[in-house]
Order: C-alpha cells, then sequence, then structure tokens
C-alpha cells in the first residue's frame, strides 16, 4: 500500500489549460481538431461546465479539410457562432492534427476579424504539453491586450501600495448585502485541483 497515489495529477493539454483560464470571460473558444478534445475537457477535466457551460467548441477537423486544407469551412462555422452568439473574442487553438498540418491560425484570425468585428487571436497549443503552458500562454496573452489598451501617457507613475484587511475590515465587507468578497489568484483554475 506504500505505492498506492492519493492524489493523481491532472494530465490535461495545454489546450485544457487555455480553455480553463479563458472559461468565464465571455469568449468563443475553438479548439481546432478532429473531434474528442472538447468533450474530453468539459467532462473530465472542466467542473464548471455542470453548473455555467461556457462558449468553448471543437471544430471537428475531418480528414478531407485535412488533407485538402478547407480553412474556408472553419472560417464559415466560427463566423456564423460569432455572429448569433457575440462573444467577447474569438480564441482559436490548434491541437496536435492542426499544428502537423500547419494551419495558418493566424491569418484565419485576421480573416475572423474582418468577418465578424470581434477581436481574435491564436495561441500555440499543440495539445501535447501540460495544461499549464496553455494556461501561460492564455494569461500571457490577457496580459498583452491589457496593457495595449492602456496608453503609456495613462499609466501610473506608481502603483499603490498593497493594502492588508484587518479581521473587522473583512467582517464588515463579508456582512455588505449584494457584494461578495472574492478573491482572484492568478492563474488558478480548477485543473490544479
Amino acid at each position: 500500500m506504500k505505492h498506492v497515489a492519493r492524489i493523481l495529477s491532472t494530465y490535461s493539454a495545454d489546450t485544457f489549460g487555455v480553455c480553463s483560464a479563458l472559461y468565464e470571460l465571455g469568449g468563443m473558444i475553438v479548439i481546432h481538431d478532429p473531434s474528442g478534445c472538447n468533450s474530453t475537457y468539459t467532462t473530465h477535466d472542466e467542473p464548471r461546465w455542470f453548473a455555467e457551460p461556457s462558449q468553448i467548441f471543437v471544430s471537428a477537423l475531418t480528414e478531407q479539410d485535412a488533407i485538402l486544407g478547407n480553412d474556408s469551412r472553419l472560417i464559415a462555422d466560427i463566423t456564423a457562432a460569432a455572429k448569433e452568439l457575440q462573444p467577447r473574442f474569438i480564441c482559436l487553438i490548434p491541437s496536435q492534427i492542426a499544428h502537423m498540418i500547419a494551419t495558418d491560425c493566424r491569418a484565419i484570425c485576421r480573416i475572423l476579424e474582418k468577418k465578424t468585428g470581434i477581436p481574435a487571436f491564436t495561441l500555440p497549443t499543440n495539445s501535447m504539453h501540460y495544461y499549464e503552458r496553455g494556461i501561460f500562454f492564455a494569461l500571457q496573452k490577457l496580459a498583452e491586450i491589457a496593457c495595449q489598451a492602456l496608453p503609456e501617457s495613462a499609466a501610473p507613475t506608481h502603483l499603490p501600495e498593497a493594502k492588508w484587511l484587518s479581521e473587522e475590515e473583512l467582517h464588515k465587507l463579508h456582512q455588505k448585502k449584494g457584494k461578495a468578497l472574492r478573491v482572484n489568484v492568478l492563474g488558478a483554475t480548477p485543473l490544479d485541483f
């Protein structure tokens, strides 16, 4: 019994890390994959899916699409879904098949932006690395977007000093009706647990 593991680590792929990091941000995430990635992620790795669905899809890349490079079907499907769902952004992430056939996800994202008017981006996933790498890619992209939105002239010259709340202040915040006390731990997702 000394070789029995009590806690097993989650061996989710980097694509799942991206989905987990962007889950609640109102974007549409499309895993460019033949099939299976989305259902594995939602049914095995993502506990939030049962209480709060998200706009995470799989492109259902067919063998013929992969061989002939039929990106127009992918673009048409994403465009139709985006026009109906109106996400805040579109994130196209390749799996190992899309990575192997060298799908130009950046070009597809530029086309999607022009067709939908919704910001679109891709991240360098390939489903061959652990979820932590995908979380890193997603958070790095969010930081780039956030920093890009703030002009240098409006950037603060100094950051305010961190303030730790006393027990009394925490209790007062907790007692206020309509305002829940929340803590944001950057980079933490349910995949870590």
